[in-house]
């Protein structure tokens, strides 16, 4: 039989993994390119990098079939604007704030869930939505003394989190037959193509940007996609959803800590009450959506 143990230990890879993905919102505040802009670089770099791997492995077959490519595509136009809101609402709110809210993505996956997969859950995992809801609450009460602007920043990030939440529910639809690269570059270029047309449509230049924005770009689809994300997608096979839902909730905080070290942003008390709520919250509901209804 062929020995199928790891390389690497896949507790220490999603650990790493995460703090790959809580880099996102640093190099996006760090950036001072238009949000659209950046998600098109994010998603541009990162097809060109994975397409030799779709070639090889992509599986052709099932992009022969009309609704899985409509699927396809509204996947990736929800991927898209994902980027966009969640990118332009850290221009206008915190980063903890921004990275707290975009994971309650899982409250909508459920919702999206119960009325168009018509999927169940237990009592304790709904408790578990009710408590991170609560969490959002408090982050967003908190905010309101910052103004209309942070308001607008925390609703961006809100339905950034919807947006993922439609990617996410379609991908659980379509990974059913569907191997991961096959799924996720043609996402990831449906993607581009809408941030494109959006750029086009707002006169955004894709050219002309310094030297160091282009770094910041391919930063993001090296370390926090490819990296961050594709070590989750190689971990799932050793280790279990629970333990890769718990960590992914570290990474409101590990955001958080950068952010204080690079920019000196310190959270506020409403921050650690409400977050630690909704974290708390989206843990419930994920230990228990994973033991099923």
């Amino acid at each position: 039989m062929k020995n199928d143990k790891p390389i690497l230990n896949p507790k220490i890879v999603v650990v790493l993994g995460v703090i790959f993905v809580s880099f996102s919102a640093i190099f996006v505040k760090l950036s001072e390119s238009p949000s659209i802009i950046i998600a098109f670089y994010r998603m541009l770099f990162t097809s060109i990098l994975l397409f030799p791997s779709f070639i090889k492995n992509g599986d052709f077959g099932k992009l022969k079939d009309t609704k899985k490519v409509l699927l396809l595509i509204l996947g990736g136009v929800a991927l898209a604007f994902h980027f966009y809101t969640w990118f332009l609402s850290i221009n206008y709110t915190s980063i903890t704030s921004s990275t707290l809210l975009v994971n309650t993505q899982p409250i909508f996956v459920l919702i999206i869930s119960y009325i168009f997969l018509k999927m169940r859950y237990s009592k304790k995992a709904l408790l578990g939505i009710l408590v991170a809801m609560l969490g959002s609450v408090v982050i967003s009460l908190g905010d309101l003394s910052g103004g209309s602007n942070v308001i607008f920043g925390d609703l961006l990030a809100v339905l950034a989190a919807v947006c993922v939440a439609i990617y996410y529910s379609i991908g659980a639809v379509l990974r059913k037959d569907m191997n991961v690269v096959t799924f996720t570059f043609s996402a990831y270029f449906v993607a581009c193509i809408v941030l494109m047309i959006m750029a086009i449509g707002n006169n955004l230049p894709f050219t002309g940007y310094s030297l160091r924005e282009y770094v910041l770009f391919l930063l993001l689809s090296v370390v926090c996609t490819i990296l961050g994300h594709n070590l989750f997608s190689w971990s799932l096979k050793y280790v279990k959803a629970e333990y890769m839902s718990l960590n992914i909730l570290m990474e409101p905080i590990y955001a958080s800590l950068w952010a204080f070290m690079l920019f000196g942003n310190m959270p506020r008390l409403n921050m650690y009450i409400g977050g630690a709520v909704l974290l708390f919250g989206i843990y419930v509901f994920n230990r228990n959506n994973a033991e099923g209804p």
